[in-house]
């Protein structure tokens, strides 16, 4: 069976990449690493039954967005405040 963190792996933008991934009795910390940007991650392991993809993809969208935001590109944070919003990935 799948972890929200193997599932956030596979869902990763290109460019993308966790790093320092610990486990610990509740919570998966790690690195998001993008674009020379590093975002913490604190992840719960669990969720609403069939609300992993969407749990994973807000998660990922909050970190591209904070990345973006620290760039300086507020147009591109905005467009991951977008995809959180809606749970769904860019095409």
């Amino acid at each position: 069976m799948k972890t929200l963190l193997d599932i956030l792996i596979e869902k990763l933008p290109d460019g993308a990449e966790i790093r320092n991934a610990k486990e610990t009795n509740n919570r998966f910390r790690f690195d998001f690493v993008y674009d020379g940007g590093v975002s913490k991650g604190n992840m719960s392991k669990t969720c609403a039954p069939g609300r992993e993809e969407r749990y994973v993809i807000q998660e990922i969208a909050a970190h591209m967005a904070g990345i973006a935001l620290n760039k300086g590109d507020r147009i591109g944070a905005e467009q991951w405040l977008a995809v959180a919003m809606s749970g769904e990935m860019p095409e």
